[in-house]
């Protein structure tokens, strides 16, 4: 997904303490839905500054931008942050930062996750079958 790449790249190197808001559409049909939003912002982090992912097609997320990335849109109800949770450490994938934003509007809500190495295809396919899971993206930078 070369979009949120280039999103990420774009926010990892802001140089200003302003927020930047990235937007894409993908795919061949330019629906709704298929608008992607990416904003990001500088951060003080004790006398260090860095960037930080704080909103995802418009669900409030803080996470730093990271090499090994996953973003999922799901069902906004108990046991979400746990099956993602579970696949990714059945696949001893260690999880290094999450955010989770619910959605505005609607019963969805959108994790974020960086980890200390891909995510595995096996992984992948695990959460897509789950139909609790919308939309899943893996980024590798």
């Amino acid at each position: 997904h070369t979009d949120w790449r280039k999103a990420l790249d774009v926010i990892s190197g802001v140089s200003s303490i302003q927020a930047l808001k990235y937007r894409s559409s993908l795919g061949s049909n330019h629906l709704k839905r298929n608008i992607r939003e990416v904003v990001g912002t500088l951060a003080g982090v004790g006398t260090r500054v860095e960037p930080r992912v704080v909103s995802v097609d418009g669900h409030a997320v803080e996470v730093p931008p990271s090499a090994n990335m996953l973003v999922v849109r799901n069902d906004d109800r108990p046991g979400m942050i746990g099956v993602v949770g579970q696949s990714l450490g059945a696949a001893n994938v260690s999880i290094s930062s999450m955010a989770v934003g619910p959605s505005n509007v609607g019963s969805t809500a959108l994790m974020v996750l960086s980890t200390v190495g891909p995510v595995p295809d096996a992984v992948m396919e695990d959460l897509r079958s789950n139909e609790g899971i919308l939309d899943l993206h893996r980024i590798s930078l």
